[in-house]
């Protein structure tokens, strides 16, 4: 029965893979973004008014370029020397009836003369008038040329602004069509995550489905194998599992065997680290007792020989001091036997300078 409930949803997962999808919020943002690029793009610049305006204010301004004056060409000139001629003829005429009243209405042969001079006189001021027309033309000429020049600059400042209107609607498209883009990515991107956990969930499903189907068909099969078992078979995994039983009470005996040892063998090694500290400290009072440290050697080995076979010092201890002050342990086995061999005492005595 187990077996076919693990076939069933085994089966059940592969027929129900999950597929991918797409979110609300990617379907409307994709639509946005297709929306947003349909907009009419601003074409390429072809100028404006201003533009128009600019160039025909720089033409002017370049072909107003240079003064020339002639007084032909100067209306204000040729009024003033037309007014001047005219009233230069009056002054003739009135010079000629002056002259016929003063010869009691004759004409008198110097009234020609006079009424001539008095017309060149007046003539002569037209032309000393010359200077002050050619510079009052050059200033209008400098005003026109000031005047179209600044029209040039406020063409100028205008036709750059129109082009940066134009610069920012092109701007404000791009921004906005990435702005739609990134808000479409980023909704797709979670669209592409969410499908990647539902796939991750669904293999490990379909993984720990597929693992159970297995166990429960090996297990079913072990079942199978072991009912139709013979008795002998059966008789064999008994002596089977009772020798295996045995082998783990001999394995657990060892383990506690060997944790015995293993404390043994550390309660030895602190023993060892007491007795070495016992040894340094008894062995330093005795070297200092006896002032062995830079004794004579024969002094000392005798020394430690007479310690060690009266007690005072342990075989420990004797080897602790053997070991600080460089002394050969054969050299006091040799003092202690003839120590023993003496009963107690040197056979020729010590000559060191201190008692046995």
């Amino acid at each position: 029965m187990a077996v076919y409930d693990e076939e069933k949803l085994y089966n059940e997962l592969m027929n129900g893979a999950p597929s991918a999808e797409q979110s609300t919020a990617t379907l409307n943002s994709a639509a946005a973004l297709k929306e947003g690029e349909s907009y009419a793009a601003p074409g390429e610049y072809t100028g404006g008014i201003a533009d128009q305006k600019l160039d025909e204010a720089i033409n002017k301004y370049l072909n107003s370029r240079g003064f020339n004056y002639n007084t032909a060409d100067d209306p204000d000139y040729q009024a003033y020397v037309k007014e001047y001629n005219e009233n230069a003829k009056q002054g003739r005429e009135l010079s000629r009836a002056t002259a016929k009243t003063l010869a009691n209405g004759y004409n008198p042969t110097y009234a020609d003369t006079v009424s001539d001079e008095v017309y060149n006189s007046y003539m002569e001021n037209v032309t000393d008038a010359i200077p002050q027309f050619k510079n009052l033309a050059a200033m209008e000429n400098s005003g026109r040329e000031n005047q179209l020049a600044n029209a040039v600059n406020i063409y100028s400042t205008q036709a750059q602004k129109d082009y940066g209107r134009y610069r920012d609607t092109v701007g404000d498209k791009k921004n906005f069509l990435n702005y739609l883009y990134d808000r479409y990515a980023t909704d797709r991107q979670s669209d592409v995550q969410q499908n990647a956990d539902r796939a991750s969930i669904y293999g490990t499903r379909l993984s720990s489905a597929q693992s159970n189907l297995e166990n429960a068909r090996s297990v079913d099969n072990q079942r199978y194998l072991y009912n139709t078992q013979s008795a002998d078979n059966r008789a064999q995994l008994a002596q089977q599992e009772l020798e295996n039983q045995q082998k783990i009470a001999y394995m657990k005996a060892e383990d506690e065997y060997n944790a015995k040892v293993a404390a043994a063998k550390e309660e030895q090694k602190i023993q060892n680290e007491e007795n070495k500290r016992r040894y340094e400290r008894n062995g330093t009072k005795y070297i200092e007792a006896y002032n062995l440290k830079g004794a004579d050697y024969d002094y000392v080995t005798s020394q430690l020989a007479i310690g060690y076979y009266k007690g005072y010092i342990s075989l420990g201890e004797m080897n602790y001091i053997a070991e600080e002050l460089n002394v050969n342990s054969e050299d006091i086995e040799e003092k202690l036997n003839i120590y023993e061999k003496n009963g107690g005492s040197f056979e020729r005595g010590y000559h060191g300078g201190r008692n046995n």
